[in-house]
C-alpha cells in the first residue's frame, strides 16, 4: 500500500507540472489530497503547502480550492452537492472545473432517504490511474491505490448538458433534504434541552460525587499503598541489615579467627624463641679467670656418645634445662673450689665453682650469670698500721706498684713499680703476679707464694715476701678530699649518666658521659652474635614518631689531636649541617653543629673548649685534665626529648650559665656552681664557689677541694640535684 501511494505521488506531482523539491510537508499535504483527508491537516502544515502552490500558479487548475476558507482538494473527490468538505460552502470553481472535464462523471449508486454526508461516502466515479478521469468512490471512501488495485469500475463518457442538469437536481433534491433533517433536528434539540438541562445537571451532581468518591477511594489506595510501600520498605531494610549483619558477622568471626591464629602462631613463635633464648641463657658455661683465654667464654659441649676421651674436660649431661656439668679428669689434675680431683675420677661440678685445669681456672656458671655477675663493692686497706690507703676499687682494672703512674700506689722497698694487676672477670675479683722471675717478689699468702689468688672480704694478703700486708674490706673507701683523691674509673661497660632533677623531684634531663678516645654508637649496646662484646658505649633508640633506621654500628665521635671528629660507619644516611657524611670518613665537629640521623632524628650540638692556656702536647689525643687537649667536652642534644649526650674530654662544667655545658635553670643554682673532672681515667668533683655549696649525699663539700665522684652518689646544689650512677639500657629510651 505504501508502495502504491508513493506512485500515485509521483504520478500526481508529474501530471500537475510540480516544478522544483518537493518537502516533506509537500508531500504529507499531497497524500491528504490523494485520500480526500486534507481537511485533517494542522492549519501551519495547510500555510506551508498553500506557500508551495502560489509558486506554482499553473497547478491551480488541477486542484480545487475554497474561495471561503482556502482548502484543497482534488477534483476528482468533488462532492455531489459541489460544497468544499471544510466549510461546506460551495465550490463555484470546482463547478466551473467540472463542465469543462466531460470526462468526469458522478454517479449517485444509492438513492432515497439518506442524508447528504452518506450520499456523499457512497459516490462512485469511474477507474482510472489518470487525474482528469474519473474513478468510483465506494462506501469506505477508499483511496487512490485501492480503487487502482480493485479494478471492479469502467470509465464512463457522458455529454456536459446531461451531467449539468443532473448535478443542478441532486443539488436541488439535497438542499431540501437538508431543510427538512434541519427542521426535525430543531425539534428535537428543544425537546431535548429541558431534559438535556436536568440531566446535565444530575449528570454534574453523579460526576461531582463520583469525583469526590474516587478522591477519597484514590486517597485511600494512596494511603494504602504508602502503608505497604512503607511495609514493604521497612521488610527490605530489615532484611538488609540482617543480611549486612551476617556478612559482618562472618567477616568480623572470619578475621577474628585469622587474628587469633596469627596470635597462637605469634604466640608460640615468641613462646618458643622466649625459651629457646631461656634456654641459651641458662645453659652452664666456663668463663676463664686465668689463663690464655681469660675473659673469655668456653661453651662446653656435651658428653659424645663414646666417652670423654683420654683428656681431662667438662662435659654437659641431660637435656634441656636439665643439663648438668660433670669434669673427668684423666692425665692432667683438676682442681673443683680448690680441692684436687684424683685422676680417672669423675665429679659432678655445681654452678658458681672454680674448676682449674693445668694453668686455666674456670668459674663454671650459667651463661646469662657470667654475662652480668658484678661482685660486692670492696676496698683495700694496709694491714700492718703503716701509712697509706684505703684504696677503692671499682671492678676495673688497676696496677698495684710504687710508681705515681700506678692506680694502687703502695710506697714500699720490696714492692716493685708494677708489681701486681688487680681486675674483675665473671664477678670474681683476682691479683695477677706481674714479677714472675724475682723469687721474693710475687703474691704472698700463708707464706707461700702464688702466681694468683681469688679475692675476697677479709683476706689478707703480702705483697712480696717481707713486704707489706694488704687487707681487702667490704663496702666503700671514704677517701679524704685532697686534690690528689682517687676517684671512680669509668669503662665502655660502666657507662655513667647524670640525672638532673628539680625542687620537686622530678628527672627534667638525663645527661649520658662517655669517657674514651672512640666513643661508638648504634642500636644495641651488645654484639648480636655475641652478647659479651660490647660494641657501642651509646644506643640510639628511635621513639614512635621517628622515620629512621638505626644501624647496629651506626657510627662514632673520635677525639682526634686537636678536636672531635663525627664518623658515619652504616645504617640510615647522616648529616652534618644538613651536609651528608661520607661513610667511613670522618668530619671535625664546628663550635656549634647539628647531627641528622634519616628522616626524623636530629641533634643539636656544641663544643666547648678549654682556656687558652691550656696547650697540647705532642702524640696521640689524651683524655682527662693532664692531657693537655683543648677540648673541654662535646654536648649533643636530642631535639624534642630530655636527652643530652656528652664526650667528656676533660671537664664537665655545671651553672645557671646559658655557656654552661650542664645548664640548670633552678632556683639556688649559680653560674659555673661546680664541676666534674675526668683525670687520669677518674670522674672527680670540686665545688668551685664557697657561696654555692654542693654536697654529696650528706657530706658538704669544701670549696676548692677535690672529691671523688662515686656511683649512685647524689649531687646536691640549690634546689636541683644530680644522681650520678650507672647506665641501665632502658635509659636510652627517650622521654
Amino acid at each position: 500500500m505504501a508502495d502504491n501511494t508513493s506512485k500515485t505521488i509521483e504520478t500526481l506531482i508529474e501530471e500537475l507540472g510540480w516544478a522544483g523539491p518537493v518537502s516533506d510537508e509537500d508531500q504529507h499535504a499531497l497524500m491528504a489530497l490523494l485520500h480526500d483527508e486534507y481537511h485533517l491537516l494542522s492549519k501551519p502544515q495547510k500555510a506551508t503547502f498553500k506557500a508551495s502552490l502560489e509558486s506554482h500558479a499553473f497547478m491551480k487548475e488541477g486542484l480545487d480550492c475554497c474561495a471561503h476558507c482556502g482548502n484543497y482538494s482534488v477534483p476528482l473527490f468533488r462532492s455531489g452537492q459541489g460544497r468544499c468538505r471544510e466549510c461546506g460552502e460551495y465550490l463555484s470553481a470546482a463547478l466551473e472545473a467540472a463542465k469543462e472535464a466531460p470526462e468526469v462523471v458522478i454517479t449517485d449508486h444509492f438513492k432515497g432517504h439518506m442524508d447528504a454526508g452518506k450520499a456523499l461516502s457512497h459516490l462512485q466515479l469511474a477507474e482510472s490511474r489518470s487525474v482528469q478521469k474519473a474513478f468510483g468512490l465506494d462506501a469506505d471512501n477508499l483511496s487512490w491505490s485501492d480503487r487502482e488495485a480493485s479494478g471492479s469500475t469502467q470509465s464512463l463518457a457522458p455529454d456536459a448538458g446531461a451531467v449539468q442538469a443532473r448535478i443542478e437536481d441532486e443539488l436541488a433534491r439535497r438542499l431540501a433534504e437538508e431543510k427538512q433533517q434541519c427542521a426535525l433536528q430543531a425539534a428535537k434539540d428543544e425537546a431535548k434541552s429541558s431534559a438535556a438541562e436536568s440531566l446535565a445537571a444530575q449528570l454534574e451532581q453523579e460526576k461531582a460525587d463520583k469525583a469526590a468518591s474516587l478522591q477519597e477511594t484514590e486517597q485511600a489506595l494512596r494511603a494504602e499503598a504508602a502503608t505497604e510501600a512503607k511495609r514493604l520498605e521497612d521488610e527490605r531494610q530489615k532484611a538488609l541489615d540482617e543480611q549486612r549483619e551476617r556478612l559482618e558477622n562472618d567477616a568480623r568471626e572470619q578475621v577474628l579467627a585469622v587474628t587469633e591464629e596469627s596470635k597462637k602462631n605469634k604466640e608460640l613463635e615468641e613462646a618458643r624463641r622466649r625459651e629457646a633464648e631461656a634456654l641459651a641463657a641458662a645453659r652452664p658455661s666456663l668463663g676463664c679467670l686465668i689463663g690464655p683465654r681469660a675473659g673469655k667464654i668456653a661453651r662446653i659441649s656435651k658428653l659424645p656418645e663414646e666417652g670423654p676421651g683420654s683428656l681431662t674436660g667438662m662435659y654437659l649431661i641431660g637435656e634441656g634445662r636439665e643439663l648438668v656439668g660433670r669434669l673427668y679428669v684423666k692425665e692432667t689434675v683438676a682442681y673443683v673450689d680448690s680441692k684436687e680431683v684424683p685422676l680417672e675420677s669423675e665429679l659432678d661440678v655445681a654452678l658458681g665453682s672454680t674448676v682449674q685445669i693445668g694453668g686455666e681456672l674456670f668459674v663454671f656458671e650459667e651463661l646469662s650469670e657470667l654475662e652480668s655477675q658484678v661482685p660486692d663493692a670492696i676496698h683495700f686497706a694496709r694491714n700492718d698500721g703503716k701509712p697509706g690507703g684505703p684504696w677503692p676499687y671499682w671492678n676495673e682494672e688497676l696496677v698495684l706498684g710504687a710508681s705515681s703512674d700506678c692506680s694502687f700506689h703502695l710506697v714500699d722497698d720490696d714492692v716493685s713499680d708494677q708489681h701486681a694487676r688487680i681486675v674483675t672477670r665473671f664477678g670474681r675479683i683476682l691479683i695477677e703476679d706481674m714479677e714472675g722471675e724475682n723469687d721474693e717478689a710475687g703474691i704472698w699468702l700463708g707464706g707461700v707464694r702464688y702466681p694468683w689468688l681469688l679475692l675476697g672480704a677479709a683476706q689478707v694478703f703480702r705483697v712480696s715476701e717481707e713486704g707489706p700486708e694488704i687487707k681487702v674490706v667490704k663496702g666503700e673507701a671514704r677517701v679524704k678530699a685532697v686534690p690528689s683523691a682517687l676517684a671512680m674509673k669509668p669503662s665502655r661497660h660502666k657507662r655513667a649518666v647524670l640525672e638532673a632533677r628539680d625542687a620537686a623531684g622530678e628527672v627534667i634531663r638525663r645527661v649520658f658521659i662517655f669517657t674514651r678516645r672512640e666513643v661508638r654508637f648504634g642500636s644495641q649496646s651488645r654484639d648480636s652474635s655475641d652478647r659479651s662484646r660490647m660494641i657501642n658505649e651509646w644506643v640510639m633508640t628511635p621513639t614512635e614518631d621517628d622515620q629512621v633506621d638505626i644501624g647496629e654500628k651506626q657510627g662514632a665521635l673520635v677525639l682526634t689531636r686537636e678536636a672531635v671528629d663525627l664518623r658515619w660507619d652504616g645504617g640510615d644516611v647522616m648529616t652534618l649541617n644538613s651536609e651528608t657524611l661520607e661513610r667511613g670518613k670522618p668530619q671535625q665537629l664546628k663550635r656549634r653543629f647539628q647531627v641528622g640521623l634519616g628522616a626524623t632524628m636530629t641533634f643539636d650540638g656544641r663544643v666547648y673548649r678549654s682556656p687558652s692556656s691550656v696547650a697540647a702536647h705532642g702524640g696521640p689525643a689524651r683524655l682527662g685534665m693532664k692531657g693537655g687537649h683543648p677540648y673541654e667536652c662535646a654536648r649533643l642534644d636530642r631535639v624534642n626529648t630530655n636527652h643530652s649526650y656528652v664526650f667528656l674530654v676533660r671537664m664537665l662544667r655545671i651553672g645557671s650559665e646559658d655557656a654552661a655545658p650542664l645548664r640548670l635553670d633552678v632556683p639556688g643554682v649559680e653560674s659555673h656552681h661546680c664541676q666534674i673532672m675526668f683525670s687520669q681515667g677518674k670522674f672527680q668533683i670540686v665545688a668551685t664557689k664557697r657561696d654555692a655549696p654542693v654536697s654529696l649525699g650528706d657530706v658538704e663539700m669544701q670549696p676548692g677541694a677535690i672529691y671523688p665522684l662515686e656511683i649512685n652518689t647524689a649531687i646536691h646544689l640549690g634546689n636541683a640535684s644530680l644522681l650520678f650512677r650507672e647506665v641501665r639500657e632502658k635509659d636510652f629510651e627517650a622521654f
